[in-house]
C-alpha cells in the first residue's frame, strides 16, 4: 500500500504543493483505494492502473527522479516504515466504518 500511495500522490499532484496539500492527497488516495478493494472483492483485482477509471501512479522510481524526496514524502517514510500488513488492514477496517 505504501508504494501506491507515494506512487499515486507523485503522479497526481505536483512535489512542490504544500506538505499538508500532499498529505490530504495521500489520505484520498488510500481512501478510495479501500473503496475500490472493496468493491472489486469479486474480482481477480482490487485496482487497476488506468487513470481514466481509477488513479494515476507512476512506480517509486520514477517518482524519486522526477520530484526528488519531499519533507511530506520523508516524513510519511518515516511514520509508515514499520506499519506491518496487519497495521494496513486495521487502518482499512477503520475506513470502512466510514464509508
Amino acid at each position: 500500500m505504501e508504494d501506491y500511495l507515494t506512487g499515486v500522490v507523485a503522479a497526481e499532484m505536483p512535489a512542490a504543493f504544500e506538505n499538508e496539500a500532499l498529505k490530504a492527497q495521500a489520505v484520498a488516495a488510500y481512501t478510495y483505494a479501500i473503496y475500490k478493494s472493496n468493491q472489486n472483492a469479486l474480482e481477480n483485482y482490487d485496482i487497476t492502473d488506468n487513470f481514466q477509471t481509477d488513479q494515476a501512479f507512476m512506480t517509486t522510481d520514477k517518482a524519486q527522479e522526477k520530484w526528488g524526496e519531499t519533507d511530506a514524502y520523508k516524513e510519511h517514510q518515516e511514520r509508515t516504515k514499520n506499519y506491518s500488513k496487519q497495521k494496513w488492514d486495521e487502518l482499512a477496517r477503520g475506513l470502512d466504518n466510514i464509508m
